[in-house]
């Protein structure tokens, strides 16, 4: 830009504007500072810089898009550090949104829009699944507004996140980038619990474990250790985030070539490996074992498959025989595969048995948030309110009935079913790698599902439905990719 350029652009107030409004906020930054503390300026700073974020993500939708990713991992950090009760979700939910705006605006000029490719089975159940919790708004049975608001907010973020990652998805470079930046701040967050776990839980996350009985007990894992959850909500959100990526980041170790990459990938494995074992997650320990599997399925006629099987074995064996009994960690991971001695998964057995009338003879379901937490606060007369589902799948057949289950159970049938079709059929080598790693990852959120909520908490969505985008555009990934 010359300076004639300039000057018109001054003249033009393309610049001006923008200078003057630059000027004038320092100004009251600095004069809010002095009479009113530095917290205030503090807060002021943050919204000044979200409110130009947000114009970003007007700007450019991947802006948004990355912009609620990482706000997904640290708004729970920032819920307990801040002491005061500031909406948070926003900082998630205001960029995708705006993001999607600026995709809608512009997709008629774009010659790659979703439009340029046929309607992928993963796309159709999204909307299918959308559309059916619309439908909820009508049951009989919901009798909250506002509980149903609650969680249909939520569901339509999911349908943003899914959408978007097709449109960002353009090319295999992009599908890369992606899952580098999810390795990134997954990689911190293992790096952070691991710390806590080492030397003990930050004063913020400390009061805040203490703040509840209830919170206390279920977070402690006796002798004074408790169960490490990081940055994130809780300790089970945490886990299954570290074990979901972790199945995904070995195939991506097995894969890569390169001694400084492979040896890059296994330093992260080991980080996220700890990370799960220190989470206290019995379903997170599971799925690791799941995803192994599963992979080693997919793969069954490659030689470093029968390698990876034994030396899995005899990790696993070391993992449940070795004789180390003082360790709490150990324990609670032995825990997971006694089956008949696990107080947690036959407690979650009986209330199943329970609840199981109640999805026979409704349908349709009570209606969206009326169990658990979420049904106390919304609709605490309701005869699920309270009730604890402790599974993706329960939760969806009480609150949506046994409609919502079978089309939930189709609709992870025809995700892993496209998947290796798209497996089997790819001939583009980095292609069929990255499929293998996503389809691996996907199997073990679905197993998750069984023991706990795992794709709809915050940031897990953003690693579950950025893999549904990368499956149906898979085929589509033309462009040629120059890895650095």
């Amino acid at each position: 830009m010359g300076i004639r350029d300039l000057n018109k652009d001054f003249n033009n107030n393309k610049i001006l504007m923008p200078f003057i409004s630059i000027i004038l906020a320092c100004i009251v930054i600095c004069l809010l500072i002095g009479f009113t503390g530095y917290k205030t300026g503090y807060l002021v700073i943050g919204s000044m810089l979200f409110l130009v974020l947000c114009v970003l993500s007007l700007v450019n939708f991947k802006v948004g898009f990355y912009s609620s990713i990482t706000f997904g991992f640290l708004i729970f950090l920032f819920g307990r550090i801040s002491t005061n009760t500031i909406p948070l979700g926003i900082l998630v939910e205001v960029p995708l949104y705006l993001g999607f705006i600026k995709f809608m605006t512009q997709r008629e000029n774009d010659t790659e829009s979703i439009e340029s490719t046929p309607m992928h089975v993963i796309s159709i159940f999204m909307i299918i699944t959308t559309l059916y919790n619309l439908l909820q708004l009508l049951n009989p049975n919901s009798i909250n507004f506002l509980a149903w608001i609650f969680t249909f907010r939520r569901i339509l973020m999911y349908g943003l996140i899914y959408f978007l990652a097709i449109k960002i998805f353009s090319s295999l470079r992009d599908v890369v980038f992606f899952f580098k930046y999810w390795l990134i701040l997954i990689f911190v967050a293992a790096i952070f619990g691991c710390y806590e776990h080492w030397f003990g839980l930050f004063d913020f996350d400390y009061n805040f474990v203490t703040s509840s009985p209830v919170l206390e007990q279920l977070f402690s894992m006796g002798n004074g250790e408790y169960r490490i959850f990081s940055i994130f909500s809780d300790p089970s959100a945490f886990g299954l985030g570290m074990a979901t990526t972790l199945v995904f980041s070995l195939v991506l170790m097995i894969y890569t070539k390169g001694i400084k990459k492979k040896f890059l990938f296994f330093l992260v494995n080991i980080f996220l490996l700890l990370a799960v074992a220190y989470s206290g997650t019995r379903t997170a320990y599971f799925i690791i074992f799941a995803g192994i599997c599963f992979y080693l399925l997919l793969t069954i006629t490659q030689k470093r498959t029968l390698i990876i099987a034994f030396i899995s074995f005899l990790l696993f064996a070391f993992i449940l025989f070795a004789p180390i009994y003082n360790n709490q960690t150990f324990n609670r991971i032995r825990s997971t595969f006694e089956f008949s001695n696990d107080a947690s998964m036959n407690l979650r057995n009986i209330n199943r048995e329970k609840i199981r009338p109640y999805i026979y003879t409704h349908p349709m379901g009570g209606g969206l948030s009326t169990t658990g937490g979420a049904g106390e606060t919304y609709t605490p007369d309701h005869v699920l309110a309270g009730f604890d589902t402790d599974s993706g799948y329960v939760r969806i057949a009480v609150e949506t009935g046994w409609i919502g289950l079978v089309i939930q159970c189709l609709f992870y049938f025809f995700i892993l079913n496209s998947g290796l079709i798209s497996y089997m059929k790819t001939s583009n080598k980095l292609t069929r790698f990255y499929l293998l790693a996503a389809l691996t990852c996907i199997f073990s959120f679905v197993i998750a599902q069984y023991g706990q909520d795992a794709t709809d908490p915050t940031p897990l969505c953003f690693l579950f439905y950025p893999c549904l985008a990368f499956l149906s555009k898979a085929n589509y990934l033309h462009k040629p990719l120059i890895v650095s």
